[in-house]
């Protein structure tokens, strides 16, 4: 029945301990949970049962919280806010389960107390009194026996009780104790032996008391003493009654803060991954978008809006800044390339101007070449061979002005040298002609002779003298007329050698003309390169392709002249050879 009645109080605390409780409302804003948590934190110091070190974990996540939101302000790197974030979730778990490891242990603790300690003291408090209440009643059975049977009964219900109490004693002595445990248990311990001493002195001197005496003693010896032991005895029972009522009252108080902590840390926990997904999208996503806009915009020529988010402290805010110091030099280069274009279109205007002076000066002086070229070869083609150009001409210039001379002095030498062999010519002619006549004259003349000869010869039959004389007169004439032959071989003679003589003049004329030829064709070459050259100039060498069109031109007549020259050559000078 003892054990019943124990197993039902320890049923009782379990299910008190189990027993629901109102749960803390949980506020949405960020100040009012960090003060709620101080304000915990503060309550915690101040409660029955939780210790100040458990609430210095709330004390940490407020500080955490704290910190945070000052990380969030102050817009710290990336690389520092998010393991930040996470270290601050991280503290947060590892704070709430320290302290809901360390609240389940002091339940444990309570509980264990209560199981090992509390109730085994009050249910052995309570067998104690059961024995106590058994060894008072079996002394008043022993004095109150009528037979030897219920004597003996009642003095071994005496031993039981004795033996009882005893062993409860011992048991009550080998659990863990306080000091009022061990004060209590030591003096009902001293008062029992005192008891018991006195109940064996009662019966032992029962049969010489008599019943009535017996019966006294009890009442007047054992009763106020077991009445002191019953005290003391309840004493034990309510100490440990309310030591486990204290420690039942601890693990409610545990229970009620644990889950409030629960709920709060799931709170904290919400609140910081809120915090980590604003701070992922609206502080890191987000401004990364933009800042891609940007890019965009600055790659697509956009240069007129400043860079966001340059001014944060955070990587964002470098590469804000690392953008925003392409888009201004982006700027800068763009100004950099106006200015480089005016000036590139003044130096442009400048080189324009410097080349049309240059060309205009070149276009005078190749006119100045060109004209003193062009009369010098007017001149020529008139047959003007004494002519010079004395002018002097450009430097790049004065080398075909000086060629161009030397060809007409020579020309005008080799031509010189034709007409005096053409005189020649001319005289020997005469004198060939004249002599031809005279031979043909004496030729009639040997004609005559000769018919007058064959006239004598018919005569010869006729006059003999006469044929002998007219024989030798014959001989005469012959003789005669083979020195007009060898004279006549020595004329023809002379004249083939003043045709060779001719015929080298001509040939002379010939290389002099094909020297001309060869300054023209070179002049056309030269004023062909010039036009070549005037033509990969575009528009600013059309002036000078003008000139080298008129110098080629001059050139072509040069050349025609000189083949008219050579052509007469040709027809004429081959009279002499085929004669």
């Amino acid at each position: 029945m003892n054990h019943s009645n124990t197993d039902l109080g320890i049923a009782e605390i379990k299910l008190a301990a189990i027993r629901p409780h109102r749960l803390v409302e949980l506020h949405e804003q960020f100040d009012r949970l960090v003060h709620q948590v101080s304000d915990f934190s503060a309550a915690g110091s101040r409660g029955p049962v939780c210790k100040r070190d458990d609430f210095s974990v709330a004390s940490t996540t407020a500080g955490s919280a704290r910190r945070l939101r000052k990380m969030t302000m102050a817009r710290t790197s990336i690389k520092t806010a998010l393991p930040s974030l996470v270290i601050l979730a991280g503290i947060v778990f590892l704070a709430f389960s320290t302290f809901a490891v360390g609240q389940i242990s002091a339940i444990n603790s309570n509980v264990g107390s209560i199981a090992t300690n509390w109730l085994p003291n009050v249910s052995s408090a309570k067998e104690m009194n059961v024995a106590l209440g058994d060894l008072r009643l079996a002394y008043r059975n022993y004095i109150m026996a009528q037979s030897e049977d219920q004597l003996q009964k009642a003095d071994g219900a005496i031993t039981a009780a004795i033996a009882d109490f005893r062993k409860q004693a011992d048991l009550y002595r080998s659990l863990p104790m306080t000091s009022t445990d061990e004060a209590l248990i030591g003096r009902v311990i001293d008062v029992f032996d005192g008891y018991v001493v006195t109940g064996s002195g009662i019966t032992g001197s029962f049969k010489s008391r008599g019943l009535l005496a017996s019966i006294n003693a009890v009442s007047t010896e054992l009763g106020p003493v077991g009445d002191r032991i019953a005290e003391d005895l309840d004493a034990l029972v309510d100490f440990n009654t309310k030591g486990a009522q204290d420690a039942y009252t601890a693990s409610q108080a545990s229970y009620s803060w644990t889950v409030q902590t629960s709920y709060i840390a799931i709170g904290v926990s919400v609140l910081i991954m809120g915090v980590i997904v604003y701070f992922a999208y609206f502080c890191v996503a987000r401004p990364i978008e933009i800042v891609r806009d940007s890019i965009a915009n600055l790659a697509a020529g956009q240069t007129d809006r400043a860079i966001p988010f340059a001014g944060r402290k955070d990587e964002i805010g470098s590469i804000a800044e690392a953008i925003e110091t392409f888009r201004k030099g982006a700027i800068e280069k763009k100004q950099l390339e106006e200015t480089a274009a005016r000036h590139r279109a003044q130096a442009e205007a400048e080189r324009d101007r410097m080349k049309a002076e240059t060309e205009a000066a070149a276009n005078v002086r190749l006119a100045e070449a060109t004209s003193g070229i062009a009369d010098g070869l007017r001149r020529l083609a008139d047959g003007d061979l004494s002519f010079q150009i004395t002018e002097p001409f450009a430097a790049e210039f004065e080398t075909l002005r000086s060629d161009l001379n030397s060809a007409v002095m020579r020309l005008g030498k080799t031509v010189e040298s034709v007409a005096r062999t053409t005189h020649a010519l001319d005289g020997g002619a005469r004198e060939i002609a004249q002599s031809a006549d005279d031979l043909s004259k004496r030729t009639e003349q040997q004609a005559a002779s000769l018919e007058e000869t064959a006239a004598a010869l018919d005569q010869i039959t006729a006059n003999l003298t006469n044929s002998s004389k007219r024989a030798e007169e014959a001989r005469e004439a012959a003789a005669h007329a083979t020195v007009s032959a060898k004279h006549s071989a020595t004329v023809v003679a002379n004249a083939v050698n003043a045709m060779g003589r001719i015929e080298a003049s001509a040939n002379q004329i010939a290389s002099i003309i094909g020297v001309v030829d060869e300054i023209a064709f070179q002049t056309n070459l030269l004023a062909l390169n010039a036009g070549v050259e005037a033509a990969r100039a575009g528009d600013a060498g059309k002036g000078f392709a003008v000139v080298a069109q008129e110098v080629r031109e001059f050139a072509q007549r040069s050349a025609q002249a000189a083949k008219e020259i050579k052509g007469c050559c040709h027809v004429k000078f081959p009279i002499p050879r085929m004669g």
